[in-house]
């Protein structure tokens, strides 16, 4: 399960895959500003020469250590969204490294730093929502972060004093994926010049930062080494089609003959004669002092990180392949596989170690697994559904659907207020919507092995056998005896809306060839459905097109009365009970909407976005995260759910 955003080292990984398989390259050669027109005379030239610094200096945003609110493991944005799945969150973790066992950092999407301190995990308040891909550090009061913030089109540094995290760079048209370094005056970043295509390393000397240029139309996304005189750094070699290496003797970088025709995301070793680098394809290569030579490649998955304890004692993870995560083991001898009981969800991007027997794998949905010397587990808990819908009744009644989760269970989920389970209606289900009358009256729609519409009734789900291959989108109702759902019969090739009154389903209302996805409603003789460029409105009688601004496709419709109704889409629509008219328009798709009042109305959709509407304006809330929502709801006290993906958040009552 991604986000909409793709975590940084992954995307290192993709554009690095574009590079299929090629020959070796020749031997070794110094690289110099000849191999890149766009290069200065100088290949280590100063950084505010080259990289278009947006700010150079220490930022003004430094926060605390650790946890930014009242509890050290409630994982909470600013504004008020706490995560409830997965838990303690649920932003992708791209990067791990650490001091010692009590002592670890992990960091990921949205400026996630969470910081292990032999005992729990807690969030370090990073002032920063991009996306982080690598850290390193000399000493718990000297870390670096790095990664890419989209609200400068370019890469950021941040880094730990011990005290709180502050941004110490940011440049534009680059991106950092990896960092390493021998001292807190001897650091070195690899990334990727957006704006000339050339692979860069970053060099920081304790007092300013240089800029290497090691390969035209290529990325770096991993770095490593022993000492100031042996780095490693390795990518991908658009133009040759491979994967690339280039090696630092302190004095000047060159390319390494490795003979690699993926691309490579990954490196680590123990000594300058026992390099480990993986990448596309499985690809495992090794370096002996001397020359690069090829271990092994695994057919599908993508190898993203590589960590090693000895040379006889070596962890790999990657993802793909259509087997999910995975995580290999080198013994001295063979690689083999270890993910036996690692969950087929969960895709590992990096991997560190305080020792061979306390291993940390980290990757998507913010899982973390542990390995102990014998077993890997998680030191997270997740409910891998693909959520659409949600509906409160309280904090302590809610529930969510959506998709079949990976494990084959069905996802409709219930939250009794302490923690979110699975609820088994006996169907493998695909529900597109949710709604109740009661917490022992609620139908979940969509399409269930043939029957598109479930309820339950307190006790346990049933399915409604409705005639025909239909698909549900939407449902909502007045009361147990009134009850609509919207959506598409594929059989007439039209429209839907269905009837419940109590007793049986019956069709109102076939349209023309476009879809259906939500329905809202003030009474039963005023109900508002909304799709594809059409909302209808029915007034007890009939259903009829209203006039509806441009071509808007409504994903979901509410209202706190017949003339102040809400449809969203790639904009806001307001219907005033005369006319519907634009209120908001951006550059998310936003999929959900709900209000407890007139005066207090959310909004949500892709991206980690949410709105919130206090009767005067629309206002964007902090949700703390990058991944896409697709719903919204809560209930009369004003308690807040948003759900998209696997994540839900609860936003209290004030």
């Amino acid at each position: 399960m991604k986000s909409g955003l793709i975590l940084l080292c992954v995307l290192c990984a993709a554009l690095c895959a574009a590079c299929s398989s090629g020959g070796g390259s020749s031997d070794d050669d110094a690289i110099t500003p000849d191999d890149d027109a766009d290069d200065d005379a100088d290949d280590d030239v100063a950084d505010d020469d080259v990289d278009d610094d947006v700010d150079d200096d220490v930022d003004d945003d430094t926060t605390d250590d650790d946890v930014d609110d009242d509890t050290a493991n409630q994982f909470c944005s600013p504004d008020g969204w706490c995560w409830q799945n997965p838990l303690p969150q649920g932003n992708g973790v791209t990067g791990v490294w650490g001091l010692s066992a009590s002592d670890i950092f992990v960091v990921g999407d949205y400026g996630t730093i969470l910081h292990f301190n032999g005992s729990s995990w807690s969030r370090m308040a990073s002032g920063s929502i991009a996306l982080l891909s690598g850290v390193w550090g000399s000493s718990h009061s000297d870390v670096f972060a790095v990664g890419t913030d989209e609200t400068v089109n370019g890469g950021v540094i941040l880094h730990y004093d011990g005290t709180s995290w502050s941004t110490i760079k940011k440049s534009a048209f680059l991106w950092f994926n990896g960092v390493w370094g021998s001292s807190p005056s001897d650091v070195f970043v690899a990334g990727y010049d957006n704006a000339t295509g050339n692979a860069i390393v970053l060099h920081y000397n304790g007092a300013s930062w240089t800029r290497t240029n090691v390969g035209p139309r290529s990325m770096m996304c991993s770095v490593w080494g022993t000492s100031h005189s042996d780095v490693f750094a390795v990518g991908a070699d658009v133009i040759l089609n491979k994967g690339l290496i280039v090696h630092y003797d302190g004095s000047s970088w060159t390319t390494m003959n490795a003979g690699t025709p993926p691309s490579l995301s990954g490196v680590s070793g123990t000594s300058h004669s026992d390099v480990f680098a993986v990448g596309d394809k499985g690809g495992i290569f090794h370096y002996d002092g001397s020359s690069w030579s090829s271990m092994t490649f695994i057919s599908g998955p993508m190898l993203l990180g590589v960590w090693a304890a000895s040379p006889s004692d070596v962890f790999a993870v990657g993802a793909g392949g259509g087997v999910g995560g995975i995580i290999l083991h080198y013994d001295g001898s063979a690689w083999s596989r270890m993910t036996a009981d690692l969950p087929v969800w969960h895709e590992p991007y990096a991997v560190w170690g305080a020792s061979g027997s306390n291993v940390f794998a980290v990757g998507d949905t913010g899982e973390i697994q542990h390995y102990d010397g014998s077993s890997w587990s998680p030191t997270s808990t997740a409910i891998p559904a693909e959520l659409n819908a949600v509906w409160a009744e309280s904090p302590t009644d809610v529930f969510a659907v959506g998709s079949v989760n990976y494990d084959g269970e069905n996802a409709i989920l219930h939250s009794d207020g302490a923690s979110w389970g699975i609820m088994d209606p006996g169907l493998a289900a695909y529900m597109a919507s949710v709604w109740g009358s009661s917490a022992t009256d609620v139908y979940a729609v969509g399409l269930t092995d043939g029957y598109s519409v479930m309820h339950y009734d307190g006790a346990s789900w049933s399915a409604v056998n409705i005639a025909g291959y239909k698909e549900f989108n939407g449902v909502w109702g007045t009361s147990p005896n009134d009850v609509f759902a919207v959506g598409w019969d594929s059989v007439a090739v039209a429209n839907l809306i269905m009837h419940y009154n109590g007793n049986r389903w019956s069709v109102m209302h076939r349209g023309t060839t476009y879809h259906l996805y939500c329905v809202w409603g003030a009474a039963h003789n005023d109900v508002f459905a909304g799709g594809e460029m059409a909302i209808l409105h029915f007034n007890g009688l009939q259903w009829t097109t209203m006039d509806v601004p441009g071509t808007f496709d409504s994903n979901s419709m509410w209202g706190s009365s017949p003339s102040d109704v809400y449809a969203v889409g790639d904009g806001i629509l307001h219907y005033d009970g005369a006319a519907w008219s634009e209120v908001y328009s951006g550059d998310r798709e936003l999929r959900g909407v709900w209000g407890s009042s007139s005066s207090d109305i959310y909004v949500v959709g892709d991206f980690g976005t949410i709105l919130h509407f206090d009767g005067e304006a629309w206002s964007p809330m902090d949700s703390g995260t990058h991944n896409n929502f697709t719903a919204v709801a809560g209930d009369s006290a004003g308690n807040v759910f948003a759900v998209g993906g696997g994540t839900i958040l609860y936003h209290a009552a004030p």
